[in-house]
Parts: structure tokens; sequence; C-alpha cells
């Protein structure tokens, strides 16, 4: 279902900003697309022309971390977005509304647990990773790895074991 009319870009940021303003916390880039094109509002190209638009004019900020872009609005995109809220129809913003709902959770749970490296000032990586949510940081953990392996290493078990990490880490420090 393309929405074709004359400012339709401007719709396709604007349902950017809107996802961006319901959702508590970063989303990624897939997970913008993954809706939008879910949807059929249009094209994969047309979203990422939507997204670059909105980073140049410093509406949204991504910063990416591993291979993932992770997006949040700025206050100039708030500001944006309640100027233009009236431009954006109300089905769509029950799609969104919706599709929020049933997957709210899971993409608050992706983008609450993040693991990044980079190379140290020796030939050691630096592997960085965290838990949040609800804005609240819950754990922040930096390791000094010797490989660029083992920097990938850990933060793919991150995700999988950051729980089980973090109660270890509790049981050591209070017992």
């Amino acid at each position: 279902m393309h929405i074709p009319y004359e400012g339709s870009l401007t719709l396709y940021k604007l349902i950017v900003l809107y996802i961006l303003k319901l959702i508590d916390g970063p989303v990624t880039n897939a997970q913008i697309s993954e809706f939008i094109l879910g949807k059929g509002y249009t094209d994969y190209f047309t979203v990422q022309q939507s997204i670059n638009e909105l980073i140049e004019t410093s509406m949204i900020k991504c910063e990416k971390v591993m291979n993932t872009s992770r997006c949040t609005i700025t206050d100039e995109g708030d500001e944006t977005l309640e100027i233009f809220m009236d431009k954006l129809a109300p089905g769509v913003r029950e799609d969104i509304k919706e599709y929020l709902k049933e997957n709210g959770y899971t993409i608050r749970e992706l983008n609450s647990v993040i693991a990044d490296y980079s190379k140290g000032s020796n030939e050691e990586f630096i592997v960085h990773m965290n838990v949040v949510e609800e804005k609240q940081q819950i754990i922040d953990i930096k390791i000094a790895v010797p490989t660029e392996e083992a920097a990938i290493t850990l933060c793919s078990n991150w995700r999988e074991k950051n729980s089980e990490v973090y109660g270890q880490i509790l049981a050591t420090l209070l017992g």
C-alpha cells in the first residue's frame, strides 16, 4: 500500500519521528524499516532516504553500535512532529500504535542490551557491555581483551548471558 501523494517523503519522515517518539529508547534502522516496509507504505530506498534526511537536519540522531544504527528522536524532531502531527493520518498513527503494542516489548528488549568494542591504546580491544531498562542503567562493564575475535565473542554472548553475568557479580560481591 504505497502512500502516493506529493509530500510522501515528508510523510515517511513523520512516520519515523512518530515511531521514535512513541518508543522509550533507541530504535534500530532495521526496526523502523521493518514497520514501514511491512505495511507496504514504500520501498527500502525511500525509507533510508527519509532516515538520512532526518539525520542531516538533526531531527534524529543515530549511533552505530557494532553493525547496527540505533536512532532516537531529538528535541528538534520532537518539535517538528508536534507542528506537523496533523499531516500524519489517524489511520497511519493507529497502524504504528498497533504495531508497537504487538512488538513493543520485543523492540525495547532488543535495544536494552548493548555490546560494542573498540581498539584500545595498546594492542588490546575494549569491550563495552551494558543493560538499560526504562532509561535506568542496570549494569555497565568495560573489559580489555587481547584479540578482536575475543571482543566479538564477548559482544555476541552478552545478549544471551547478561542476566546470568549480572546475577553472578551480585552474588559474588554481596556474598
